[in-house]
């Protein structure tokens, strides 16, 4: 979530400006972000790179009014549907092959069994490193977009003790 001191219809100039449409083969320009504004609040991006990355987060942004007169850009990305399809398969078989070898291995008194329930924690690290890699990168560059926003006002104060 990002708080700026710009309205809605501000915010998103601001970041349709950043942004690129996406062609069929590929999207020549600076903007360093590549997608589309399905409706006024909500736009579907993703950060433009120049190499092919499997776990570059799908961005869906949605822009709303917050109480300061501001606005406040909620952020969620996730992975493309096919790598996620593909992952969970892999996950799966690399997890219960790994509990099979090491079942197996364990029960003929083998030790190393125990390196095949590896498996599935390679899975994970291949699956979330680099997806948190790239989801931090694109988050640095959207605060960027919002930062040249005046400072927001501080938030209201009230006598009431907290309780």
């Amino acid at each position: 979530m990002i708080d700026t001191s710009w309205a809605p219809h501000v915010a998103r100039i601001e970041l349709r400006k950043n942004m690129d449409e996406p062609k069929l083969l590929s999207t020549p320009g600076e903007a360093p972000f590549i997608g589309k504004a399905i409706s006024d609040v909500e736009l579907h991006f993703h950060r433009r790179i120049a190499y092919r990355n499997s776990f570059l987060p799908r961005i869906r942004a949605t822009l709303e009014p917050s109480y300061h007169g501001g606005s406040r850009l909620r952020v969620r990305m996730q992975l493309h549907p096919l790598v996620l399809a593909f992952m969970g398969v892999w996950m799966t078989f690399a997890t219960f092959g790994g509990l099979a070898i090491g079942i197996a291995a364990l029960a003929h008194g083998q030790i190393a069994g125990l390196f095949a329930l590896a498996f599935p924690v390679l899975g994970a690290s291949i699956c979330s490193i680099p997806f948190a890699i790239e989801a931090r990168n694109a988050e640095g560059l959207l605060r960027d977009i919002f930062a040249p926003a005046p400072a927001l006002p501080p938030p209201p104060r009230t006598d009431e003790p907290y309780r």
